[in-house]
């Protein structure tokens, strides 16, 4: 499809969003963590912090954290890697932790060689530190790139299994060694592991349902759940009904929210042949299938959406399934690394819509959701290498708020560039932004009236179709789509 009306056809499902401010807030808990990259619990109160350089401190409900990390493997990580991608990465407990004290961590070697997934046990006498000559090794998986998209993030599912998520080991010229439609890679996948029945020779067992177990085929590996993905940092399943939910980071345009409903595994998301929705490479030596076969997100955002924001790379969250937040209950939240956003997904009628969320605390790296035991959801933001946990909460609207609308230009389309915009009620804009197809931002006015109708002169535009973005003064925004012949 002709990249300008792929843009068109975003541009408008962009403009029937409704975008607010307020529909949620963050609470700092906490200290500041030096480089924070993911979070989880243990199936008690405490959450636990991963920190990029090889250390996991503890986070109690009292806000305070012990002076001593939780473990310390500093030593054996690498975490100087200029992409900020290497380090430690992921973490999450054995479902039976309380009594056998295990868990499981993500990092790419000191080497930078290998990306490890490990088991370490926690300390006999003291339930805050746990013993980091425990170290058992489940998975050692070569690097042949080493550079960047190296995956990460770690779960448990109902059934007692272990997720991984593993990138494509890739360059910013694609899947380059071709491993995510390889069933013959573990990379640039989602694999399933069983750590409490190991094979033998190996640390670790492989469910019989696995889609790749027992296919008849020597050249595909049994560990393989689903394949197709380029960097899929973080992934969460649905607390209420066992949804699986992956993010996975996009090339140079496009990032995207998959959802596997119910965890059937055996899916393929289509890297590199897509990024998102638009195709990306189908030439050799990648071996695409048919789109029949391919699972396509049900979210996507551009990185250059019609809005002056760049965006870069999606960082995944939940689905919110606590008790304290009635009004955000079944939202999935997730966010983007480089536009300071929280993303909130909202289902309805079998669609989704997606609201941004533009905190007012200064510039963040938004780099992990976390869910509590009790299913309260937090982000961790890092801002010049000094990270802060945030609780989200929900937040009345003002009254009000849902009167700003989509509006009308008139004429449209327009013989000689001379339009109004017509809102059903008075507003008081901030800004109204035109931008071309192309997502780049051609004028701008600054407005401080409070009006029903806004009247612009666009006669100095060619022919052609643009986008008009208007934004209150409580920073609500919206899009309409003009025609000057």
């Amino acid at each position: 499809m002709n990249k300008k009306y792929v843009f068109l056809l975003i541009i408008l499902g962009f403009a029937s969003l409704s975008i607010k401010s307020q529909t949620i807030s963050l609470q700092a808990f906490g200290p500041n963590f030096p480089n924070p990259t993911n979070m989880s619990n243990a199936g008690d109160d405490r959450l636990f912090i991963v920190d990029q350089e090889g250390y996991i401190r503890i986070l109690k409900p009292n806000g305070t954290t012990p002076s001593y990390p939780f473990l310390d493997i500093e030593s054996r990580v690498n975490n100087q890697e200029a992409s900020w991608e290497a380090g430690l990465l992921g973490l999450t407990f054995h479902p039976n932790y309380s009594s056998n004290g295990y868990f499981y961590v993500f990092y790419v070697n000191l080497a930078n060689t290998h990306t490890v997934v490990s088991r370490f046990t926690v300390s006999s006498g003291n339930p805050d530190v746990a013993d980091p000559n425990s170290e058992l090794i489940i998975l050692n998986i070569p690097l042949y790139f080493g550079n960047t998209h190296f995956g990460g993030d770690l779960h448990f599912d109902d059934n007692g299994y272990l997720y991984i998520s593993t990138g494509d080991d890739g360059t910013t010229e694609g899947d380059t060694g071709n491993f995510s439609q390889n069933l013959n890679s573990l990379k640039g996948k989602i694999l399933r592991i069983d750590v409490d029945n190991p094979a033998s020779g190996k640390n670790y067992g492989t469910p019989n349902s696995n889609p790749f177990k027992n296919d008849g085929d020597p050249n595909t590996l049994e560990e393989i759940w689903s394949i197709g993905l380029r960097n899929p940092a973080k992934f969460s399943f649905d607390s209420l009904n066992g949804d699986f939910w992956v993010a996975d980071v996009g090339h140079t345009a496009w990032e995207e929210v998959n959802k596997d409903l119910g965890n059937n595994g055996n899916i393929n998301y289509g890297w590199p042949c897509y990024e998102a929705n638009t195709t990306f490479n189908n030439d050799t030596p990648v071996s695409c299938p048919s789109n029949s076969s391919l699972d396509f997100p049900i979210n996507t955002y551009g990185h250059f959406e019609p809005d002056g924001i760049y965006r870069c790379a999606i960082i995944g969250g939940y689905r919110y399934r606590g008790s304290n937040q009635s009004n955000l209950v079944g939202k999935y939240f997730f966010a983007d690394w480089c536009s300071n956003e929280i993303f909130i997904l909202t289902e309805s009628g079998g669609s989704w819509t997606r609201e941004h969320y533009q905190p007012s605390i200064g510039i963040q790296r938004w780099t992990s959701f976390g869910e509590g035991n009790n299913k309260e959801l937090y982000v961790i933001g890092n801002s010049g290498g000094s990270g802060q946990v945030y609780k989200i909460v929900q937040e009345t609207l003002s009254t009000g708020a849902d009167e700003f609308v989509k509006f009308n230009i008139i004429p449209n389309p327009s013989n000689n560039g001379l339009v109004s915009l017509d809102f059903p009620n008075t507003v008081l804009l901030k800004d109204i932004n035109i931008y071309n197809l192309q997502g780049q931002k051609i004028a701008s006015k600054l407005e401080t009236n409070t009006s029903k109708s806004y009247n612009l002169d666009l006669g100095y535009l060619s022919s052609g179709i643009y986008i008009i973005e208007t934004i209150s003064n409580k920073g609500e925004k919206s899009l309409n789509k003009l025609i000057i012949k």
